[in-house]
């Protein structure tokens, strides 16, 4: 939140900036003879009314897949099967983390119970087993609540895990609650995509965006190798009384990746190094839809950095200004 109010005050003190707030962009204009993105068409979403913004250059960053959706959108004649399509991957190898969690009901430590309230958090990486990805367990530790009110919010909180009744868990007790969230890498696969519904529409008259998706064995496999040594994890220094774990379905995480991604290859790929499209050269896409793979840590900072990373590009070495 920090870095982006400081990115955001940087660009509003420069007098070359506009904010429009409201504007739904529906598609990216093109110029009809060259191709060449020349701007964008919006909706306001208050009013409903459409206007255009002409520009010598679009960078968009709508999330992996409202870019996608925006692309293919975005077809005109000499971009039939979408903005930046000519490969054919927009819209394809969508990815998402495996997301477990998990809650762990465990004997208290003595240098635990001497600190009623406390909360203590890790990271670390651990490597799963054969044919399966990588992965990251976060663990909190919450110990007794120190006061009533304490307990009631802890015992609330623990009410929407299971059923058990809510006096069984007002008694003071010396256990701890285990918060444990793995995340997991996904492999990119070509059946996993965006696609537009041209007959289903959103509030603003826009094609809505329609997602396959399904897990394969190795994504199943990393989950239970997930858990396992989530499990493991606690399992050394505490003795587990309850263990309940779930693993959610996709979209939870909100890390869609993959869906305009970047490469080498003009024919496998819808961006080049510089996120920016092969067959679009005024076009520039640097959310994590340009991701080739998923990894397993959180896309945020990436996105930050590839944002900034091309935007230099862009102002220093593209010719384009």
């Amino acid at each position: 939140t920090r870095a982006h109010a400081a990115t955001l005050a940087a660009a509003l003190a420069s007098p070359r900036v506009a904010l429009r707030p409201n504007a739904v962009v529906s598609r990216i204009l093109t110029d009809p003879h060259s191709g060449e993105a020349t701007g964008v068409t919006y909706v306001d979403r208050v009013t409903r009314r459409a206007a255009d913004v002409r520009a010598r250059v679009v960078m968009v960053c709508a999330s992996a897949i409202e870019s996608a959706r925006l692309l293919l959108n975005s077809r005109s004649a000499r971009h039939p099967d979408g903005l930046g399509n000519a490969s054919g991957s927009v819209g394809r190898f969508l990815m998402d983390h495996l997301f477990l969690d998990l809650q762990v009901r465990c004997a208290l430590p003595e240098h635990l119970a001497a600190t009623p309230g406390d909360e203590r958090g890790d990271l670390y990486v651990a490597a799963a087993g054969p044919g399966a990805g990588r992965f990251g367990i976060e663990l909190a530790v919450r110990a007794p609540a120190a006061t009533p009110r304490h307990r009631l919010r802890a015992a609330l909180g623990d009410l929407l895990r299971d059923q058990r009744p809510l006096a069984r868990r007002w008694r003071p007790r010396r256990t701890c609650a285990l918060d444990l969230a793995a995340i997991g890498e996904v492999t990119p696969h070509v059946e996993n995509r965006v696609a537009v519904r041209d007959d289903v529409r959103d509030a603003w008259g826009i094609p809505v965006a329609h997602i396959a998706y399904r897990r394969g064995a190795e994504e199943l496999a990393a989950a239970r190798a997930m858990e396992a040594a989530a499990l493991a994890t606690v399992a050394t220094g505490f003795e587990i009384i309850r263990a309940r774990s779930a693993l959610y379905p996709p979209g939870l995480s909100v890390h869609e990746m993959g869906t305009v991604r970047m490469g080498d290859d003009p024919r496998r790929s819808a961006l080049n190094r510089h996120n920016q499209a092969w067959d679009c050269r005024t076009l520039f896409v640097t959310d994590a839809a340009c991701f080739p793979t998923g990894g397993f840590q959180n896309p945020s900072l990436t996105i930050m950095a590839l944002s900034l990373r091309a935007s230099r590009w862009l102002a220093r070495e593209s010719n384009l200004f």
